[in-house]
């Protein structure tokens, strides 16, 4: 009723599912007017409603479309409406946001990304890159960390970020991260029969694989299917990953560790950093995330005492400690120097295929090779593509 009693006479509002409307609002004086439009129905929700003693908050996400500009006919300017307001969603909601081209190309991709990510598994499009693990103390490769690339037939090969968050939003990314879960063992398989058993092997979990309930099950077949020791296997999950589902994750991840699975805490320092969860989960490894090392830079120590607290923690609790995104010779030498062995970044090598890990393996691993003086990046990166 609040919403019908701040439009205009003609203004035409039908309610088509639960939670969403749409208005017509006919002659209207172009885009910037339309724009009045969505700020007049944002503030009359300002003032929040009383129902039985208790205050409710309303908020709405809209999404608009002018006619001509972005349509000439009724379901275009629907659909574009619709993207406009999916948009506002995808940036936090409680806001309006007027179509533009670029949706329709974003929603193009979208779509495509989609429709192919169907085929990628059956096709044998998903490769595992794999990115070491570094002891700096020791200069041996401990572990290497699984990360998936898209072998496009059209566009190439994509990165994570080009396609993860429309598995993501599709729920494709359960299916993904099976096949990851698979291929992982398998290669940490042939990683042992090539002579290096002692390799730990980080694949990282989503926060809707942890959702479905049954991971833990999932995880132990898969694992039943191959040689593997359990030990050799640790599993990344971010911050805000484990808090979706306390209970569950708690519950999960106990059953995993039982069964000698290392735990991984992935982009630490970013979300919900307690000590609390840290003494309650079964967690071995805190892995510090990329944006504080990269401030690791000369003249900057006042901004790295979060790195030198972290490592405090870890130490404390006895857990295992990674710096990813390491880069350059300086942030080497400033984790070495706080206490942090344990490294992976592009400083030392990129993500790289299999067949390229075995010989920076045979090069750099002191299992293989009785001379190891120094770490060599691996030429030839981008690392804006990470």
């Amino acid at each position: 009723q609040r919403l019908k009693d701040s439009l205009r006479e003609g203004d035409t509002l039908a309610r088509i599912s639960g939670d969403e409307f749409t208005l017509l609002a006919p002659d209207i004086d172009g885009i910037d007017a339309a724009s009045i439009i969505c700020r007049k129905i944002q503030s009359v929700f300002e003032q929040p409603f009383q129902i039985h003693g208790q205050t409710v908050r309303v908020t709405f996400s809209i999404g608009y479309a002018v006619y001509p500009h972005h349509g000439q006919t009724r379901e275009m300017l629907l659909k574009n409406s619709d993207l406009a307001m999916y948009r506002i969603k995808g940036k936090g909601r409680n806001g309006y946001c007027c179509f533009t081209e670029e949706m329709n190309k974003t929603h193009s991709y979208h779509f495509d990304i989609e429709n192919s990510l169907h085929r990628a598994i059956e096709n044998n499009e998903l490769k595992l890159f794999y990115q070491p693990q570094l002891d700096l103390s020791t200069h041996k490769v401990v572990g290497v960390e699984a990360l998936v690339r898209w072998e496009h037939p059209v566009r190439g090969l994509l990165y994570p970020g080009e396609f993860i968050p429309v598995a993501e939003q599709t729920k494709l990314i359960c299916t993904i991260g099976s096949w990851v879960l698979e291929q992982a063992c398998r290669d940490a398989v042939r990683l042992a029969d090539a002579g290096y058993s002692d390799l730990k092997m980080a694949i990282n979990v989503s926060a809707q694989q942890l959702e479905l309930g049954h991971f833990d099950r999932e995880f132990l077949n898969t694992l039943g299917k191959f040689p593997l020791d359990p030990t050799r296997l640790e599993i990344e999950i971010t911050e805000s990953s484990l808090m979706q589902d306390m209970d569950k994750s708690m519950r999960i991840l106990t059953t995993l560790a039982t069964h000698d699975v290392r735990i991984a805490v992935d982009d630490f320092g970013t979300g919900y950093s307690s000590l609390s969860y840290l003494q309650t989960l079964p967690i071995h490894t805190l892995k510090i995330d990329r944006s504080f090392v990269k401030n690791i830079v000369p003249g900057g120590e006042g901004q790295n005492t979060i790195i030198t607290a972290i490592l405090a923690i870890a130490k404390g609790l006895d857990l295992n400690f990674i710096a990813e995104g390491v880069e350059n010779s300086f942030q080497d030498a400033y984790l070495r120097e706080a206490g942090c062995l344990q490294v992976q970044g592009f400083h030392y090598s990129q993500p790289i295929a299999f067949n390229k890990l075995l010989a920076f393996l045979e090069q750099w691993n002191p299992q293989r090779n009785s001379v190891n003086s120094k770490f060599s990046p691996i030429p030839g990166y981008d690392s804006s593509k990470s």
